[in-house]
């Protein structure tokens, strides 16, 4: 057995590694390795324990899958960036993000939502793209122009990253650079943006 419960180790799997991260700043995994201590567990047998423990977890759905923060946002940019740069996809993801929360938080500070669902809303706009969809429809149900509280556009993008996108090169039929079908759809999303 370990001397100090922070000696544990966990040889983690290649199904593991991308839900453990940094382990070591994780409060639960300290407590969880004080228990073992606790318990008179030796490192071997903590080894032969919490993988196949965690990797169970997994496979029964009880842990959650990691989280990538710009696959995320790169998935709620509009369906008009689909042929986009990852960056303008994540900065479109962003905002429209942003914008939801902003709704959330707005109709929280107004009333229109109960205090505990407009939280709920606020904090799922974060990583899930169902609750930016159901924001958005709560939005349309008030007859309200999308997207309201957050001043953005229909585009998704803020009048920079729309003025940025009307100036590149890519939309110049004259230039070396030009590239038709993003062209088309900064047309599109010029549409979306001034209405």
């Amino acid at each position: 057995m370990p001397e100090k419960p922070d000696a544990y180790a966990l040889d983690a799997s290649d199904k593991l590694k991308p839900y453990i991260g940094n382990l070591d700043k994780d409060p639960v995994w300290g407590k969880t390795r004080e228990i073992f201590h606790k318990a008179g567990i030796t490192d071997k047998q903590f080894k032969a324990t919490l993988g196949p423990l965690l990797e169970g977890l997994i496979d029964g759905g009880l842990v959650a899958a990691p989280i990538d923060p710009k696959e995320v946002l790169k998935s709620m940019a509009p369906e008009a960036l689909s042929s986009g740069t990852d960056e303008e996809k994540i900065a479109a993801g962003a905002k429209r993000v942003q914008d939801n929360i902003a709704w959330a938080d707005g109709a929280k500070a107004n009333k229109a939502l109960p205090e505990d669902v407009a939280s709920f809303l606020a904090t799922s706009a974060a990583d899930n793209a169902a609750a930016n969809k159901l924001i958005e429809w709560l939005r349309g149900s008030n007859s309200e122009t999308k997207p309201a509280m957050g001043g953005a556009t229909g585009s998704g993008m803020s009048e920079a990253q729309i003025k940025d996108r009307i100036n590149d090169p890519r939309n110049n039929p004259s230039s070396p650079q030009y590239d038709r079908s993003f062209a088309l759809e900064t047309d599109e999303l010029t549409r979306k943006h001034y209405g």
